[in-house]
Formats: C-alpha cells, sequence, structure tokens
C-alpha cells in the first residue's frame, strides 16, 4: 500500500476490521489486551492520523504485525 494521506488511513482502518472479521476476535477481547476501553478503542479509529504504534498494537492482539517497506519515487 502506497501511502497518499488520510486516503491511505482510511483503507488502513478497512484493512483492520476485516482482519477483526477474518480472526474473529471480538473487540471488547482487543480491548481487554490493550487495557483500554472500548470508548478509548473507538477514538484511535476517530483519529484523522493513525499512529505506527497503536496499528501496531491492534493488530498484535488479532496475531498479525505491521511491516513497513521503503522505496524511491518513481521519478517519471
Amino acid at each position: 500500500m502506497i501511502y497518499k494521506g488520510i486516503e491511505t488511513n482510511h483503507e488502513i482502518k478497512k484493512e483492520i476490521k476485516s482482519i477483526s472479521v477474518k480472526t474473529e476476535i471480538p473487540i471488547a477481547e482487543v480491548c481487554k489486551k490493550l487495557n483500554i476501553m472500548q470508548q478509548s478503542y473507538q477514538n484511535i479509529y476517530k483519529k484523522k492520523k493513525l499512529a505506527f504504534c497503536d496499528i501496531s498494537e491492534i493488530l498484535d492482539c488479532f496475531g498479525y504485525e505491521l511491516e513497513i517497506n521503503f522505496k524511491p519515487k518513481n521519478k517519471y
């Protein structure tokens, strides 16, 4: 996925929700693992800009990890 600002954040949020459905792990369980209330979890999703640490911690609860790759831009 190429980062394109807010648009990419929406894609990331959709992908995390998809992983949630796929793994059948309820949000309540994720919140328990993160030691936060469900409202705090929802507040993470309301942010315009997601922090990598938030994404990584959430993915860890689903048994996934965050992988980041850097590549040079095409100059054409």
